[in-house]
């Protein structure tokens, strides 16, 4: 593989910076949602479309760095999404205690 010009090291410079913003949950020009993507990378360091490709090694850094977070993401929201249901759930019970449920059969 042939040495990359200096712009092409600012470039990777750019992109490894932009993940580790995404990582960190603290992105300049996307949503801060916490979703990781290609895409997401590609235009949070300002590049054209699809100018990630041009990119290969990190291309393939980046998708191991997604699939590693939707990993540990999965395994948190399970008990996140959980603790929400049972709050919700205890609201319902409440609510429906003042109120008097009125079932319909």
């Amino acid at each position: 593989m042939a040495d990359q010009s200096d712009r092409g090291k600012e470039t990777l410079i750019r992109l490894e910076q932009a993940l580790q913003r995404l990582v960190d949950g603290n992105p300049i020009k996307t949503k801060p949602d916490g979703r990781i993507s290609l895409k997401r990378i590609n235009d949070e360091a300002g590049l054209s479309s699809g100018g990630i490709y041009y990119y290969s090694s990190f291309v393939e850094m980046a998708k191991k760095t997604i699939q590693l977070r939707r990993q540990q993401d999965s395994t948190g929201k399970t008990k996140v999404n959980n603790e929400r249901l049972n709050k919700l759930r205890e609201q319902r019970e409440k609510r429906e205690k003042e109120e008097g449920f009125k079932g319909k059969i």
